[in-house]
């Protein structure tokens, strides 16, 4: 979740992914089967329980129950019907009677309109009596994640280890007691209604006064956002929060030694996505190398059904396995890379949707982005200056220029009128006006001046 604008806080402290078991590694809106341990396409067999992931081999079906199970043992059991075309063979395609629902990438608000049902579609699912479908024809896709072996500090560091390096991303559910969590959704949620949030920032850092652009901005991006320290006394679950994630982030500098040396951490930011369809376009959080490696998210919505409030985090860590969608459930922690690995997205959010988000930093490009930054402002200045040393030379050049105007116009004022009658009658019979002047002392400088008030007199004297 980029917030570009946050403040980087000075809070220090002392391979190719492989795709999650849980569901088939079909790329979005694709319809091709493939082995979920290997991604082979043919000679397949399908799981004769859940029927909706597929396997080239009794082995490979068998090296990847551990972590298949939890999603197929939360599905029913399918119909005898399907169970005969399951693991015997490939066979033919799935029914519409026996397809497993799947539901869109997110729903419309409760009171839009309904879509008529089409049951060829594989990317929608009856809800309620209408059909939810993504735009695009991705469907949204549950899965279970694996569990820590423990949930000491040093137990999950190595856990997030071993999968942001192998996936590119971690997911820990029920990190702390669930009290824990609650009373910290609380705490957040009594903080939004202090008015003390404010809109979400996009890549410049500032947004528009212009309506129009607003609006844009909106449109990409639609959270309410503060940056807190974490060490703010009426906000003490929050600093709760950061010293635990701090604990584990250190413990996973041991394991990360020759990639990163995590040093520190942003401002911790607490946002909402207040309903209403608000959501955040696809984006990645560190595209230019402002020192954040890892992005922490840590959810605060307990009983959170994205089937009916939408807000899924779609995440997308390697094209090879299209994406992974997370929902922003109560006490789950969410761990993935800040560069350009790791593109995702909020979709819209149709009730308030709470979230903390700590980005952590990477010494070495740290300390690069504040030089190229440091460069950029002394090279901002710089430019400056010259250009106020050149407005102050064209001012000091207009301030000659309107003092001898002056000092000419003086001049020309001291002529009487009969000085002014004499030098007439000359010009009459000169067959040059300026070499006449200069012949009788009148400077190139104030020439112009003496035209100026011979043209004044004959216009004052004039019947």
């Amino acid at each position: 979740m980029s917030a570009r604008g946050e403040t980087m806080a000075s809070s220090t402290f002392s391979s190719k992914s492989i795709p999650h078991a849980g569901l088939p590694t079909t790329a979005a809106g694709a319809s091709t089967s493939r082995c979920q341990l290997c991604g082979k396409v043919e000679d397949l067999r399908r799981c004769a329980r859940c029927t909706t992931v597929w396997y080239c081999s009794k082995e490979h079906q068998r090296q990847d129950w551990n972590s298949h199970k939890g999603y197929c043992k939360k599905l029913p059991p399918p119909k005898t019907e399907a169970n005969q075309q399951a693991i015997s063979g490939q066979g033919s395609s799935v029914t519409a009677k026996s397809r497993p629902h799947v539901l869109p990438s997110h729903p419309p608000p409760a009171n839009s309109d309904k879509v008529i049902s089409n049951p060829s579609n594989p990317n929608t699912r009856e809800l309620g009596g209408a059909v939810l479908k993504d735009a695009e024809g991705a469907p949204y896709r549950p899965r279970t994640f694996p569990k820590p072996p423990a949930y000491d500090t040093r137990s999950i560091a190595a856990h997030v280890f071993k999968h942001l390096m192998r996936d590119g991303y971690c997911v820990i559910d029920d990190l702390r007691e669930v009290e824990f969590a609650r009373n910290l959704a609380e705490e957040v949620k009594t903080l939004y209604q202090s008015g003390k949030f404010v809109d979400g920032q996009l890549g410049g850092g500032k947004t528009s006064s212009d309506a129009a652009q607003k609006l844009v901005e909106k449109n990409i991006r639609g959270d309410k956002i503060v940056m807190v320290d974490g060490s703010e006394p009426f906000l003490p679950s929050i600093g709760k929060l950061n010293v635990y994630l701090t604990n584990v982030v250190q413990g996973l500098n041991h394991y990360l030694e020759g990639q990163y040396v995590i040093s520190g951490r942003t401002k911790i930011m607490v946002a909402c996505y207040p309903g209403d369809g608000t959501g955040y376009a696809r984006h990645v959080d560190n595209p230019n190398r402002d020192g954040r490696c890892i992005t922490c998210l840590y959810y605060l919505n307990e009983g959170w059904d994205v089937t009916e409030q939408g807000g899924l985090l779609r995440l997308y860590p390697d094209a090879s396995t299209g994406y992974v969608d997370i929902e922003p459930i109560l006490n789950r922690v969410l761990f993935f890379w800040s560069d350009r690995r790791s593109p995702h997205e909020v979709q819209p959010a149709y009730d308030s949707r709470y979230a903390i988000t700590i980005w952590y930093l990477d010494k070495k490009e740290r300390l690069e982005a504040k030089e190229a930054q440091t460069k950029q402002e002394i090279d901002k200045t710089a430019v400056g200056l010259a250009m106020k040393n050149l407005q102050l030379k064209e001012a000091e050049k207009n301030e000659v220029l309107v003092k001898k105007a002056d000092l000419s116009r003086q001049a020309a004022d001291t002529l009487t009128d009969k000085e002014l009658e004499d030098i007439a009658a000359g010009l009459r019979e000169a067959a040059s006006p300026h070499a006449y002047l200069t012949s009788v002392g009148i400077s190139d400088s104030i020439q112009a001046e003496v035209m100026r008030k011979m043209q004044e007199t004959r216009e004052t004297i004039k019947p």
